[in-house]
């Protein structure tokens, strides 16, 4: 147990903290009275965190399942590779930033295309096709959502 705890010592926190952080949205984001009629501002934050603290626990419960599953030699295995994947969250996290920063300077749909292109081969695809496809696809689909239907204004292209 001592061992499951360790390995999984960073997604026990984020857990937490997301735990707290859905304590903290009604006193952060009011509602104003116009806004009854239409989408709560704290919509997204809610479903955004229960989302993440949903995908934070499947992971606890899967990976719980297979340590008992295929006892303690797969565990100290794993062990040795959970240095490379704390390093890929490093790279995650920084390569997130970056898409923050350069998103006001080229625009939405250039920085969210390339950062999702870097994500996908850092995270193993090798697909060229859809290397191509997928980050194309998924920021347009991004930017039509909220451009369209929920009418929120995006970074736009400087030139």
């Amino acid at each position: 147990m001592r061992q499951y705890v360790k390995r999984n010592s960073f997604t026990i926190f984020l857990a937490v903290f997301l735990s707290g952080l859905l304590l903290c949205i009604p006193s952060q984001i009011k509602v104003s009275l116009v806004s009854k009629t239409t989408v709560s501002p704290r919509a997204f934050p809610y479903v955004a965190t229960i989302a993440a603290l949903g995908c934070c626990l499947l992971s606890l419960v899967m990976d719980f399942f297979t340590m008992k599953k295929e006892g303690k030699e797969q565990g100290e295995e794993m062990v040795k590779d959970e240095n490379i994947s704390y390093l890929r969250i490093v790279a995650c996290i920084a390569l997130l930033l970056a898409w923050y920063l350069a998103m006001k300077p080229i625009g939405f749909i250039i920085s969210t295309v390339s950062v999702m292109f870097v994500l996908s081969y850092m995270l193993g695809n090798r697909n060229k096709i859809a290397l191509a496809v997928f980050p194309v696809a998924f920021t347009l689909i991004i930017y039509l959502v909220f451009s369209q239907l929920l009418h929120v204004n995006l970074p736009e292209i400087l030139f």
